[in-house]
């Protein structure tokens, strides 16, 4: 009697977890946005929602505004300081107050939803070069992103801006930053053509990551490409394939 009683219930619960799957199978489904929809690029770089609900996609060819329905082109317009700084758009981020702020070839902007246009900012430094930004990550209330060669940042509330250069060991032209992140303690992550840098926030200084530099100058092919933060440590993971954790307490690396 027990034992057809354990075999009602264990068939009961398979029947319900049964019906749940074939119910959110009808119900899952995936839609494809493309150019054929109005995206403007086929590379799309980055994907971010503002505080309106809005999916904005960065693409190699402008900036696209999807509302669910409909998509909004945005492209650079020359001597308009309202339009996109270029049409290349690397990366995308929304800060805390739900306003996007983008990367370009040449230099950062935010969207101001209330007069629907957007705000340049622009390194100091005003040699193009510069004012290539490859990657912008949000931390509290301060936007940092990265050029060729300087860390920088602006106050999301004052609008303020602040650059620091990286200590490259050799000032030459083959010096650049590859990759930025920002770990949970808001420490800022730094891969190089030649080093690892840890800046923090806090006391402003520059810190080399010896271990990895190491690494790098043996194999250029070890450019970090993507950062995971734990409380431990920080993953980071190469252009080609290989996987690193690196551990705060200890300053070890180990390969996974």
């Amino acid at each position: 009697m027990r034992q057809r009683l354990l075999c009602l219930i264990i068939s009961t619960i398979i029947n319900t977890f049964v019906c749940q799957a074939q119910q959110l199978g009808k119900l899952s489904h995936f839609t494809s946005i493309s150019t054929a929809n109005g995206v403007l690029n086929t590379a799309v770089n980055a994907i971010t929602q503002d505080g309106e609900g809005y999916y904005w996609f960065a693409t190699d060819n402008g900036l696209c505004r999807y509302d669910g329905a409909q998509i909004t082109k945005f492209k650079n317009k020359p001597n308009d300081s309202t339009s996109i700084p270029n049409n290349k758009v690397l990366d995308l981020v929304t800060d805390s107050n739900g306003v996007v702020w983008l990367a370009t070839e040449k230099g950062i902007a935010s969207f101001d939803s209330e007069h629907n246009h957007f705000i340049q900012y622009h390194s100091k430094n005003k040699n193009n070069i510069n004012q290539h930004v490859t990657a912008i990550k949000v931390f509290d209330t301060m936007i940092w992103y990265i050029t060729t060669n300087e860390l920088c940042c602006i106050n999301s509330i004052t609008r303020k801006t602040q650059c620091f250069q990286v200590p490259f060991p050799l000032l030459n032209n083959n010096q650049y930053i590859y990759s930025m992140d920002i770990d949970k303690q808001g420490r800022i992550w730094l891969c190089t053509n030649g080093f690892l840098y840890n800046y923090d926030t806090k006391t402003a200084k520059f810190t080399e990551i010896s271990v990895y530099s190491a690494i790098i100058k043996k194999n250029k092919d070890q450019f970090i490409s993507t950062y995971y933060s734990d409380l431990k440590g920080i993953w980071f993971g190469t252009v080609n394939g290989k996987v690193y954790h690196y551990t705060f307490s200890t300053n070890t690396l180990d390969q996974i």
